[in-house]
C-alpha cells in the first residue's frame, strides 16, 4: 500500500496570441531539430516579451511527419521542442521552468502526409504563450 500526497494545482490556459506577439508554428527540415534562421526575428521578440513580462510561460509541443519509425518520430519531435527550448533559455536567459516542452511524434498532423508540403508543414513545434494564473 502506498500513501500519495497530491498538490492542488492552479489552472493554466496558454493563448496562441499575446499582445505585441502572435505565436505561429514553427517549421523544421525533414530529419532535423535545428532551429531555422528565417525564425530568429520572431524568436527574438518573443524573447523579449517573455523577459519583460515575467509571469508568462510558454508551452511548445515538437511534432514529426509519417516517415520513418513511429518511435524515432518520437524522439526527433522531442528533440525539436527541446531546440526551441534551448534556443529561449540560451539566447535569451529565460528560465528553463518557464518553458514546458511536450511532444506528440507522428501523432496530431495538421495536414496531408502524402504530399511533401503536407509533411513539411507536419515537422513543426506549436507555440502557446500564456499567464501564469490565468483562468
Amino acid at each position: 500500500m502506498f500513501t500519495v500526497r497530491t498538490t492542488a494545482y492552479e489552472r493554466l490556459i496558454p493563448t496562441t496570441q499575446v499582445v505585441g506577439f502572435a505565436a505561429n508554428d514553427m517549421l523544421f527540415d525533414f530529419n532535423s531539430a535545428a532551429v531555422r534562421g528565417e525564425y530568429t526575428d520572431k524568436l527574438a521578440m518573443l524573447g523579449d516579451y517573455l523577459q519583460k513580462n515575467p509571469d508568462t510561460f510558454v508551452v511548445a509541443a515538437g511534432f514529426a511527419d509519417s516517415v520513418g519509425d513511429e518511435e524515432y518520430n518520437l524522439a526527433l519531435s522531442e528533440r525539436r521542442a527541446a531546440s526551441f527550448k534551448d534556443y529561449l533559455v540560451n539566447n535569451f536567459s529565460i528560465d528553463a521552468n518557464r518553458i514546458v516542452t511536450l511532444w506528440y511524434g507522428e501523432g496530431n498532423p495538421v495536414a496531408d502526409n502524402t504530399t511533401d508540403e503536407g509533411r513539411q508543414l507536419n515537422r513543426r513545434v506549436e507555440i502557446a504563450v500564456g499567464l501564469a494564473g490565468a483562468e
